[in-house]
């Protein structure tokens, strides 16, 4: 059995485990796992150990967003279809792609604030 790692640690790491996602949600574990396999959470599978491993960042604002949809009455069903949950290929997902996702995403945020910078710069 793996040694935990610290909360600091978990914070600051691109990529968790369902466990540590329990620590920094405060979310059951059988609900994390039951989202995942409603396919809304995807994740990334390590070769060697087969652990599945979550983007942090991205997962969290999904469970924030599931938990919301939750609050205002919404059922399982209709949050998958509101996430556009079938858009999703977690089959192929691996924690390269997974990291490959995370950095198109961080450069497509960097273009866009670059894009607005200049337009504002104009006005």
């Amino acid at each position: 059995m793996s040694r935990q790692r610290n909360i600091e640690t978990i914070e600051s790491s691109e990529l968790v485990t369902i466990g540590e996602l329990v620590r920094l949600t405060g979310m059951r574990y059988s609900t994390l796992k039951h989202y995942t396999e409603e396919r809304m959470l995807p994740f990334g599978q390590a070769e060697e150990n087969l652990t599945r491993r979550y983007n942090r960042e991205e997962t969290i604002e999904r469970i924030t967003l599931i938990k919301k949809l939750k609050s205002e009455g919404m059922t399982i069903l209709e949050i998958k279809h509101y996430m556009g949950v079938s858009d999703f290929s977690f089959s192929s997902c691996s924690e390269d792609n997974l990291k490959a996702r995370t950095q198109d995403k961080q450069k497509n945020k960097e273009v866009n604030a670059s894009q607005e910078a200049r337009a504002l710069s104009k006005t």
